[in-house]
């Protein structure tokens, strides 16, 4: 099993890094992108257990990154981390997803604490096992 982390802020990529490591060692190793194209591209050769998306990077943004990871690999558990917690891409993006029954699916504010983070890792992991 792995992990995909994708956010064009390294020190997040790290933080995150860390949750996985401390909380779900079961999920090494992480790796990480830092933009949504190279995220898609990592998605199809590494089929993660868990992606995390930040909404705002370069080249893609991850709610495209997410939609085009969903088409090729529709089981894929995502984590949307953002600090643009009021954005109408993203919440239209979980609403379709909430239509379309995939539970395998979260938000994150980058607000959220360390507690809040491995809670929804967590109950993103137990939908999918």
């Amino acid at each position: 099993m792995n992990v995909l982390i994708a956010d064009d802020c390294k020190s997040d990529r790290d933080w995150l890094a860390g949750v996985f490591r401390d909380r779900f060692p079961e999920l090494l190793p992480v790796y990480e992108a830092d933009n949504g194209r190279e995220a898609v591209a990592k998605c199809l050769c590494l089929n993660p257990a868990v992606v995390v998306l930040d909404f705002q990077m370069p080249e893609l943004d991850g709610v495209k990154a997410a939609e085009e990871i969903l088409r090729t690999a529709p089981a894929t558990p995502i984590i949307i981390f953002s600090s643009e917690t009021d954005n109408p891409r993203i919440q239209r993006f979980a609403q379709r997803m909430v239509d379309q029954q995939n539970s395998a699916f979260t938000f994150l504010a980058k607000t959220a604490t360390l507690v809040e983070v491995a809670a929804a890792i967590a109950q993103v992991l137990k939908i999918v096992q």
